[in-house]
């Protein structure tokens, strides 16, 4: 018990470290479009993987090392958010660190795999592995665009892989699972084309989240929280819109394709790290911080009005930049990095009301207690 306790008081350090790389990450992506900061060179250089590998990654290693008990696996999540403030900082070789988390998450995995109920897990080791991909071609120097195709594919993975896991029980018949797996082969295969240099991998890619975002909007679970009140219609509507801007993220890839002229890359991303990645962190928020914090969670319609913030600021820097209007972009931006301070920041003082009221407990699970947060 004394151990257990011990993990869960090194979790929270852990949850601050990832929360280090976000404020970090963010106050990067406002200097570069020009938002006025003090951060240095390489902090402004590194806001992707700030993003990615020291926020995201961080949380996803902690969420999983938390659930399966192992003590050992804290260490992903240690070294993760420690080598992503080493890069932030300028330190040699710290980009090199980033590469074990995702090879240690890939293992953890495949491990758990084995076990004939967790079949998804699967595919979401090859998403780590597409992360330790990700992250040794920017070690190396690779063009940055090559790397995000395989944090892309990370992220995309592990989620679409999470909400699998929730949909299979209504599943029936053949299909549902075919359009699941060509959308993940599509979207690894885009990796590959990228490493070559093969403009075909924006093709595949919007391909891949074409059909992934219309298996989420079909098949997800998430549809049934919109009839039921207060955190689940919360989750429900967030998972969603995140789906729907992975729609987003797909068309624009293949539009970017079709026509490689147009200034799509902000919007491209964005729309996908953005409007559907940190749009499903905050769908799991609730659920993944009292898991990992063990403190208790009293939801608070305040979360909508952080959602909405999110994909409204979204949508004005998308719209921004597609029609070259830099000051609509720019308070876009602005928006887009307030809203996760807000959601945040709420989270964490509703698990401060929640010690006094009624809460949701780290057990308790959404979407009729079934499934786990991604």
């Amino acid at each position: 018990m004394d151990e257990k306790r011990a993990n869960f008081r090194l979790a929270r350090v852990l949850l601050a470290l990832g929360g280090a790389s976000l404020v970090l990450g963010m106050l990067a992506g406002l200097a570069r479009i020009e938002w006025p900061t003090r951060l240095g060179g390489p902090a402004v250089a590194s806001h992707a993987p700030l993003m990615v590998s020291g926020f995201l990654g961080t949380l996803i290693c902690l969420e999983r090392a938390v659930g399966t008990g192992w003590r050992w696996a804290l260490l992903l999540p240690f070294i993760s958010g420690l080598g992503a403030l080493g890069i932030a900082l300028g330190v040699d070789g710290a980009r090199w660190a980033l590469v074990l988390p995702g090879l240690g998450l890939a293992g953890l995995y495949l491990r758990l795999a084995r076990r004939p109920s967790l079949p998804y897990l699967l595919p979401m080791a090859v998403g780590a592995a597409a992360w330790a991909m990700g992250n040794a071609l920017w070690a190396l120097g690779r063009p940055l665009d090559t790397a995000v195709a395989w944090w892309q594919a990370f992220l995309v993975t592990t989620i679409v892989a999470e909400r699998l896991e929730l949909a299979r029980i209504g599943l029936q018949g053949r299909a549902p699972g075919a359009l699941f797996l060509a959308g993940l082969l599509l979207l690894w295969a885009s990796g590959s084309l990228a490493l070559t240099g093969n403009p075909l991998h924006r093709l595949v890619a919007g391909l891949g989240m074409a059909l992934l975002a219309l298996w989420l909007l079909l098949y997800d679970v998430a549809r049934r929280n919109l009839r039921l009140q207060g955190l689940y219609r919360y989750m429900g509507v967030a998972l969603l819109s995140g789906s729907l801007w992975l729609a987003v993220g797909g068309l624009l890839s293949l539009v970017a394709f079709f026509a490689p002229e147009l200034p799509l890359r902000d919007a491209l991303l964005h729309s996908v790290f953005l409007g559907f990645v940190m749009g499903m962190v905050f769908a799991h928020g609730p659920l993944i911080f009292p898991s990992v914090s063990r403190l208790p969670f009293a939801y608070h319609p305040v979360l909508f009005a952080t959602l909405a913030l999110l994909h409204l600021s979204l949508v004005a820097r998308v719209v921004g930049g597609l029609l070259g209007l830099a000051p609509l972009r720019s308070w876009g931006g602005l928006g887009n990095a307030l809203a996760p301070t807000l959601f945040f920041g709420s989270v964490v003082g509703l698990a401060v009301r929640g010690r006094k009221g009624r809460s949701i407990r780290p057990a308790e699970r959404a979407e009729g207690g079934h499934g786990r947060a991604g």
